[in-house]
């Protein structure tokens, strides 16, 4: 680990941020598709 990411500091928090960054999205994205389902249902 410690050869491999010489510096822990900085590069051991980048991978957290983009899993918040995937997740947000991922979310956002079934809000989505919940909110289309519901206006559909609510038209027909």
């Amino acid at each position: 680990m410690e050869i491999y990411l010489p510096t822990t500091g900085g590069k051991a928090e980048n991978p957290y941020i983009r899993w918040i960054g995937l997740a947000s999205v991922v979310l956002g994205l079934i809000g989505a598709v919940f909110a289309v389902r519901i206006r559909t249902k609510a038209q027909s």
